[in-house]
This record gives structure tokens, sequence and C-alpha cells, in this order.
């Protein structure tokens, strides 16, 4: 089933340290993702943006999702990417996207 959350970025972090707290699938080293480790995931031939289906089942493609990368000319505003069109912009730190883990350091 989908695995879909939304959060606005204030949250964000907070969501990683839980879910680091909880061992969610029996891990704790979850992080959020920079803008560009989420860039790389796109794939720009098909339809949408979207990762390779297999890999990523049920990425949203219908709205943003949050990157750990602060927009640089504004401290209330953080990059986002847009799967559905391939489009990486800012987004202010209290709209609700999407949120995406991933592990390691």
């Amino acid at each position: 089933g989908s695995r879909s959350i939304t959060l606005v970025c204030q949250s964000i972090f907070a969501y990683a340290a839980a879910c680091n707290a909880a061992s969610l699938g029996g891990y704790t080293d979850w992080r959020i993702p920079y803008d560009m480790e989420l860039a790389v995931l796109r794939d720009m031939e098909p339809g949408t943006a979207a990762p390779n289906a297999t890999a990523f089942p049920s990425w949203p493609t219908d709205d943003y999702v949050w990157s750990g990368t602060a927009y640089p000319s504004s401290a209330s505003a953080a990059l986002i990417v847009h799967f559905g069109i391939g489009y990486i912009a800012n987004g202010g730190k209290t709209i609700v996207y999407y949120a995406a883990l991933l592990r390691g350091g």
C-alpha cells in the first residue's frame, strides 16, 4: 500500500528523528534527503519524472517533496522537488508537502 506522508517543513527533521527513535524498519539511520539526492532519483524519460516504480513503488507525483536543503536567499523557505514534472523549486516552510526519508550518512 501507499506509504505517503505530508508535513510542513519545520516537522520533517522531527519526523526523521521519530522514525529513528522508533527504529523504523529496524533501522536508526533515517534522514531527510538533500535536493540533489532527490533530483538524481528523477527519471526524465517517461510521462512523469517519478523514479523507477520497482525500486520506489507509490512515489508521489501529484505534489512536491521536501528536501533538507534550505533556500539560500530566504530562511523561511526550503528546496522542494516535484516528481510529476521534474521541477526543483522553493517552498515556504509552513506549506504541507510530502516528506521522504533515506538511510545513511
